[in-house]
């Protein structure tokens, strides 16, 4: 039993909205917001105007006001009572009527007296009772539930009670319309977002081509050989002697090399021998140098040296 008792309770919390093809706008902030319920028609869009409640359905007799019905007195078992909604006024106020163009109604809905498990079914009057139930409830307890109902036929709501009594209460929270305004200018853009993670590295590119060569530079002035004055008379070397040759270079001119040979022939064969000594320049730039003569080998025992200047870079 106790089951039972705990599955109606949880069952009891439950609430449907019976709205077909409505829009609802929510309050946001004191304003209007827009909201689309799943499944709903996207074709026109509905207002929600809210209003100081007011009770619009009692059934309960003295001390309690019958309103919504004839007659005081519970629902009984698998009764259905239309309730007219549009027209209805706030009877404390006078105000806050609810126009003929409503589309939808905001009720809280109570049940109390109640007998049996049983539950109610709230849909728009006029079409065929859906399966689904607005309120759910255990014997001897009160119970209450926010509904939104479409308006059916002659702008009432059909209201069913499927087993035992209750008595059924309803006050109205608001009401939906047409909505036959514009649509709003669009909102500020909302602040930036976090800065995402940092990329991967990007691959290296391809390497660049090769420049072209440089011009070459210009040759340099070729230096000036001159064989140097050879002074003194041809020396006669029958065997190793030493031969000396003296050579004026001149300007910017430096000492180059030498050389010895026969003193016949121009310039004569070469003889082997070995520059073993050359002096310093005088200050005319004259240069001396000795050969030591290994092999005379000449013709006429006789052998000449000489040397050689070139032009110094400076």
């Amino acid at each position: 039993m106790r089951t039972k008792v705990w599955a109606w309770m949880r069952r009891s919390t439950r609430r449907t909205v019976a709205v077909g093809s409505l829009t609802a706008v929510a309050l946001v902030g004191g304003g209007l917001s827009a909201v689309q319920f799943a499944g709903a028609s996207t074709g026109a869009s509905s207002l929600f105007v809210p209003i100081t409640p007011f009770r619009i359905l009692e059934t309960r007799g003295a001390p309690f006001t019958p309103r919504g019905v004839a007659t005081a007195g519970p629902l009984q078992d698998s009764q259905t009572i239309d309730l007219q909604v549009t027209g209805a006024t706030n009877p404390d106020t006078g105000a806050d009527t609810i126009p003929t163009n409503a589309t939808s109604v905001v009720l809280n809905v109570t049940v109390t007296n109640t007998t049996g498990n049983g539950f109610l079914t709230l849909w728009p009057a006029g079409t065929g009772r859906p399966n689904a139930s607005n309120l759910n409830w255990v014997p001897g307890r009160t119970i209450a539930n926010l509904t939104t109902v479409q308006l059916g036929a002659g702008g009432r709501v059909s209201i069913f009670n499927n087993i035992g009594q209750t008595d059924v209460i309803a006050d109205v929270a608001g009401y939906y319309v047409t909505s036959t305004g514009t649509v709003g200018p669009v909102g500020p853009q909302g602040p930036q977002g976090l800065k995402g993670d940092k990329g991967d590295a990007g691959t290296n590119g391809t390497n660049g081509t090769n420049g072209t060569n440089g011009t070459n530079g210009t040759n340099g002035t070729n230096g000036v050989v001159d064989r140097g004055q050879i002074t003194g008379a041809p020396v006669v070397a029958t065997a190793a002697a030493q031969v000396t040759a003296t050579a004026s270079c001149g300007a910017k001119k430096v000492l180059g090399g030498g050389g010895i040979y026969e003193s016949a022939g121009t310039p004569g064969i070469p003889i082997p021998g070995n520059w073993i000594l050359a002096s310093y320049p005088s200050a005319a730039n004259v240069w001396t140098v000795v050969f030591d003569v290994i092999t005379p080998n000449a013709t006429d025992g006789q052998v000449i040296a000489y040397a050689i200047c070139v032009t110094s870079p400076t």
